[in-house]
Formats: C-alpha cells, structure tokens, sequence
C-alpha cells in the first residue's frame, strides 16, 4: 500500500488497477449467471455458448437458429419477484432511537427523518426505491457496496473542489448513498487490527458516459476507478479517496494509462474520517468476508439446464416433426438438393412413401422433472400456481424453509441498512449524533385475513376472560385487523368507548367488562391461537 501513499494529483499509476481480487474471479462467472438468469430470455441468449454448447460440427448460422428455437422458462424472475412482492408487502417501519434505547415519539424529528429520507442516492431515489434496489442484488447475487459520501464540486478547471461541512451545508447538499454492484467491487483488503476487521482500501470500477472525441456527438463508455483508502498516519488513520481517470497515452497504439485526477479528503465537523465509510453487504449483513453463492443459485441452474434441455427438444421437433416425402430414384444432381420437408432419395426399387418420425425422447420428460424442481426450489409455489408441487406436505416444508431463509435476510438487511442510515444522518447534522435509525423491512409475508365472526370471537374470548387483553390484541393485530401503526392503548380506548362496560384486562380499568355477546354463544377453540 505505499505505492498509494506515494500517488499525486496527476501522478499515473505505477501499478495495475485493473487487476481484480482473486475472490472476485472466482465469483464473477457465478454473478452474471444469476444475473442474466434473472433479466431473462435476451439475457441468456446472448451469452450464447456460455449457456448453451454448440453441437457437434455445428455451423455458426446452424448454431443461431438452434439458440433461437429454445425456449427460456422464466422461474428465476417470478420467484425473485414473488421474494420481493413478500418483503415489500408492509412499507419498512422507520424508528428514530434515544440515548435510552426508547423511540423517540417526536412528530417534528420523525416528519424531518421522512425529508430527509425522501431523497437518499445520488441518482435520486427515496428510500424505499433504495431498499428495493439492495434487497433485489443481494437476491440475485448477493453482494453490493454502499458508500456514504457528499456530492463533488468541481472547479473550474475541472478538479474536486475540497469543501467544509459548512460549505456544503450553505449550497444545501447532505451526504448521499452510492449502491456499487458486486461487479464493480474488483480489489480489496481488509486487516485485524485490536480483534476488529478494518479495510484498509477498496477499488471501484465506475462506468461513465464520455466525450472521448471531437468527431462525435456520441458519447463513448468508459471505466474510471475510485480508491478508496485508509492511510496511516502519525496523527492516526485518515480516510481518502484517490480518482482516477483513464487516458490514452498513445493515440496509435491505443495505449490506457491511468492518472490520479484527484484526491479528496473527505471531513467530518471539520475532521478527517478515520474509518472507510464502504460497507459490503451480503445475506447475512455486513461482513468484508462473506463471499457465498446467492440464495437463487440453485434455481439458476436448474433453470439453465431446463433451457438447455428446451433447445435440444425443440431442435428434434424441427427435425422430426416435419413430413417428408420419400422418392424412390431421387437423384439430387439432376433436382437438386432435398430440402427439409421436401424429399429424400432412394433406390430405384423401394417404395414411395411419406415419412413422419416421432420422438419418443426422455427430453420432455425431463424438462418437466426440472420443472417440479423448480417448483420445490421456490418458483411456482411462490406464485402461488402450485402445478408441480407433489403434495401439501411438500409445499408446507418448502414454504417453512423459504419463509425462514426471508426471514432472516430480511432482519440481517434490516440492522445492517440501519446501520448506514443512522451514519448518513449523524453526518449530515451535529445535532443527531446521540440519534439512531432503526429500519425494519417487513417479515410478515402472506395476507392472513379475518372475518367479522372471528372478530367477535376473539372479543368475546376477552370478555369471557379465555385470554388476556394483551393476547386478544397480540392475535387481532398478527392478522393485520388493525390500521397500521394502531397501539394497543388506541384499541383499548376504542374499545371502551364502544363498550362502556370497560375491557378486561385494561389496567385503567380492572373491573372493566366487555358487554358484547359471542355470534354463536361458544368460543371455537381453533380461531384462537395464544403466541
């Protein structure tokens, strides 16, 4: 690293910064796999023999038109947007945290929080648009980057003009959220330092949209590099980011070098950070270390080999299902060559006939086989089509199994997302540095509905004192009977003005009692389920 301790504002690279993570080279193929899988057909078509072997003595336009005629089953997709469909049922829940570790019920904070958040990217997004953009990478591939910076400010000879908060605070900007996919994470490097994982740098990969001539008004695209470094020094550690921008030293041989365009030293209340303000999230939250597969991969490539399967079938489907005429003394020198559904040559002696070959190939056998596979790993069952699914048994097994691995992302991303925001937010005002944003994305993934006689049944169950007000109210908000946000205190109020009796159970009220009758007089032991 003192290679970069060495680097200047114009200084070229005296090192390689295009070389990736060894990590990294073992992951990309496994990255756009399931990325291609999840944007679909054109996808996976264009990669070509990536996804799909050319066939023996196959010619290039023999080979397009055997691509073409497959066909692409587009489980990945569905399932990836059934996933989001369930984690995005509830808006998030965002909860602003004291130096006690209560909420805070400040209406003007939370209304500030909701401007704040309104705008957190730097290509414009709210927040939820946001959290919909991490949750679908991290489904796909399972790792992204977010870096917390503030807007550049470039001078008039093109540098970043190094600004106080202050400054930035005059031109109304505030630190924003950089989302960079696991492709363009290329390097790291991370060190124990007092039994804590501290990164030392990351290399970003930037693909921009560039005036690269003067004879063109299209704009070319080109890949710069950001640094992202903790450099040591005799004050302690200071974090950097070093822009580097490639050019072409020599226009002949269309050399790339590439040159420190400038080096930023972002502050903090008018300090350096000492820390890299890049997380790496994955599955499990942040971690510098996790580098496993996606939680579709599976599906992926179960996926693919269904495709493949669809290719080789409908190519024989081509070949066979075509009638052909069989003619006895056919000579192709002088008819010339027999086309497909034409006719085929023979001896002189045979019999004239009309040919019809049918396929008796294990081939749709086995794409169905890959389909009820499918449907085991998350695909039809999460559309809730349910075609391939063998039995109710399976279905329920699958769907504990899914729902816990959700589940579990969902709370990872949702203190690791937390985490972030409170930072963006601590940056951006002095004042909330004792403040903590909690965000929780919903866990609660099917619509449980209720009707009124379970309603009344639940009542009356409290009434009858069957179950605690606690459990009455535990159990009705569980099946979403309540506005969102509804607190218990709010139903034991409502309650007691339509009841005048009062609510059992109500500690404002202990000799409370609910006048309200059963619809049947009985209580159905099964409609009420005590968490």
């Amino acid at each position: 690293m003192n290679e970069i301790d060495k680097l200047k504002i114009g200084s070229i690279l005296p090192f390689d910064i295009t070389k990736k993570h060894p990590v990294y080279l073992g992951m990309e193929d496994t990255w756009r796999k399931c990325r291609d899988a999840y944007e679909g057909a054109e996808a996976i078509k264009k990669g070509g023999e990536r996804y799909l072997a050319r066939l023996n003595e196959q010619s290039n336009d023999d080979y397009d038109k055997y691509k073409d005629r497959s066909q692409w089953y587009g489980a990945t997709r569905r399932t990836g947007e059934a996933y989001l469909g369930m984690l995005f049922r509830k808006n998030p829940i965002f909860k602003y945290i004291g130096d006690d570790g209560n909420p805070i019920q400040d209406t003007d904070l939370i209304k500030e929080g909701e401007k704040f958040f309104s705008l957190v990217t730097f290509d414009g997004k709210s927040i939820e648009d946001f959290l919909r953009s991490v949750v679908t990478d991290v489904m796909v591939v399972n790792k992204l980057g977010i870096l917390i910076d503030f807007p550049d400010i470039s001078t008039d000879d093109g540098s970043i003009k190094q600004m106080s908060k202050a400054d930035y605070e005059h031109a109304g900007l505030k630190p924003l959220l950089s989302m960079y996919k696991a492709e363009s994470i290329i390097n790291w490097y991370w060190e124990v330092i007092n039994n804590r994982i501290v990164p030392r740098f990351f290399v970003l990969a930037e693909e921009e949209l560039e005036f690269t001539n003067t004879t063109s008004l299209v704009p070319e695209e080109v890949i710069n590099y950001r640094i992202l470094y903790l450099q040591e020094t005799p004050k302690g550690m200071v974090y950097r980011q070093y822009v580097i921008k490639a050019t072409q030293s020599d226009k002949r041989d269309k050399k790339t070098e590439y040159i420190v365009k400038d080096i930023i030293t972002p502050l903090d209340n008018g300090k350096p950070l000492n820390f890299i303000p890049f997380d790496t999230m994955t599955d499990k939250g942040l971690d510098y270390r996790d580098n496993s597969v996606s939680m579709i991969n599976g599906l992926v490539n179960t996926n693919i080999g269904h495709y493949r399967n669809s290719a080789d079938w409908e190519n024989e489907l081509h070949w066979v299902g075509i009638k052909t005429l069989y003619l006895p003394g056919y000579d192709e020198e002088v008819y010339g060559k027999v086309k497909l559904g034409g006719a085929m040559t023979g001896p002189p002696d045979s019999i004239p006939q009309m040919i019809e070959a049918k396929s008796d190939s294990g081939l749709q056998l086995e794409m169905h086989n890959k389909e009820e596979r499918m449907a085991v790993l998350g695909a039809e069952r999460i559309a809730q089509k349910g075609r391939y699914i063998p039995s109710a048994e399976t279905a329920k097994i699958n769907a504990e199994s899914e729902n816990a691995t959700l589940i579990n992302m969902s709370k990872s991303l949702s203190v690791s997302i937390s985490k972030i925001l409170t930072y963006q937010m601590q940056w951006a005002d002095e004042t909330k540095k004792n403040i903590k944003v909690d965000m929780q994305l919903n866990t609660d993934f099917f619509d449980e509905t209720i009707t009124g006689k379970e309603v009344l049944d639940w009542i009356a169950a409290a009434q009858q004192g069957g179950i605690s007000f606690e459990a009455y109210y535990h159990n009705m908000d569980k099946k979403e009977a309540f506005p969102v946000g509804w607190t218990m205190q709010q139903e034991a109020e409502k309650l007691q003005e339509g009841f005048p009796g009062g609510v059992p159970g109500n500690p404002d009220d202990d000799d409370a009692d609910l006048t309200v009758e059963p619809a049947n007089g009985n209580i159905k032991p099964d409609t009420i389920q005590e968490d």
